[in-house]
């Protein structure tokens, strides 16, 4: 509410010490809580915000290290403007972020973040380093090290990140869900269901993830469990995706296909931010080890896989195209694409 907006702005450190517009800094944090929110509406809410904010004070480093971090999801996630164009402007304002503060570690994140999406990955790293100069012990900073980490196929230094970050601040959602991935990748279910919960208490976004949890007791071999958990998820998209693997193992073969033929058509008007169907199919085929299925999607889905790495390498189902020269094939079109070598396998 606003009060509490104005007692944060009053009591913040920059605004005692002059270093930011009272008015400026309350919608800079206005536009930080609204990208919380993760989706299209917000995401141009936060921009409109940010962007007032630094028409105040344009001497800000962070105002204009958050247009950077919100032009990600702006451009990026939602589409308002080109891949090109994203990076060009999330670029200029993470320096500008840089050049009115050398110290500005979320400033080195945003060129870091950018570097990455400009396929310059020893830009990035380097970037990302000095991130972790100034902000060593920042949970957020450790969230976005963890990212960039997994991206290069890092995994076991993503969950030593993941850990490090959750014990500086446990309600980083990013990082309970990053820890759970990799716990499921690592077929450590009990562990992921912990990390499930402790997730779920602290996410902010009240959808659903009956899905994701029903995916685990599967995975453990709750099918009961998994059926019961499953039947309450409300997003059709992500119902399908994850009953369907449900009914495979439980031999019902025939209705796991009629519903792998709706999922095929499922409207793309509809679908959900992260709802990738070429990918998701990929996954789906690679469960049942039909591998040329699974690599006709994956090759569908290659403009996706690039941009979102750090998904594509702990999904577990691909350990079952490990041993096929096509999965080989598959992540050196990675490398070349990227210029750098990633490994085969999880390091």
């Amino acid at each position: 509410n606003v009060g509490s907006y104005l007692n944060i702005t009053l009591s913040s450190e920059d605004v005692r010490k002059r270093k930011v517009d009272p008015e400026a800094y309350l919608l800079y944090l206005k536009a930080e809580d609204t990208l919380l929110y993760f989706d299209r509406v917000s995401s141009l809410a936060a921009d409109s915000l940010i962007r007032r904010s630094i028409s105040i004070d344009p001497n800000y480093a962070s105002s204009h290290a958050s247009l950077s971090k919100i032009t990600i999801h702006k451009g990026l996630y939602h589409g308002h403007f080109s891949y090109e164009e994203s990076i060009r402007i999330g670029m200029e304002a993470a320096k500008e972020a840089v050049r009115l503060d050398p110290t500005s570690a979320v400033g080195y994140v945003g060129l870091s973040n950018w570097k990455w999406h400009d396929r310059d990955v020893k830009a990035a790293m380097q970037y990302m380093d000095s991130a972790l100069t100034y902000g060593s012990n920042i949970a957020g900073i450790i969230n976005y090290a963890n990212h960039q980490t997994s991206r290069l196929n890092q995994i076991r230094t993503a969950y030593d990140l993941a850990k490090k970050g959750l014990k500086l601040d446990p309600l980083e959602t990013d990082l309970h869900l990053s820890k759970m991935y990799i716990e499921i990748f690592w077929a450590d279910y009990e562990a992921a269901l912990r990390s499930f919960k402790k997730f779920s208490e602290v996410a902010i976004s009240k959808e659903s993830h009956n899905a994701m949890e029903a995916a685990i007791h599967r995975m453990n071999g709750d099918y009961e469990v998994a059926l019961k958990t499953i039947e309450r998820e409300k997003d059709r998209y992500w119902y399908l995706f994850y009953k369907i693997p449900i009914l495979y193992e439980l031999g019902e073969i025939k209705e796991a296909d009629k519903l792998i033929v709706e999922f095929q058509n499922f409207p793309t008007d509809v679908l959900p931010t992260n709802g990738w169907p070429n990918f998701d199919l990929a996954i789906i085929y690679a469960h049942r080890n039909n591998h040329d299925k699974a690599f006709d999607y994956l090759n569908n889905a290659f403009d996706a896989v690039s941009t979102y790495t750090e998904t594509f390498f702990i999904v577990p189902e691909f350990k079952n195209l490990y041993g096929d020269p096509r999965w080989d094939a598959y992540i050196d079109r990675l490398s070349e694409e990227f210029n750098y070598d990633f490994p085969h396998r999880p390091e």
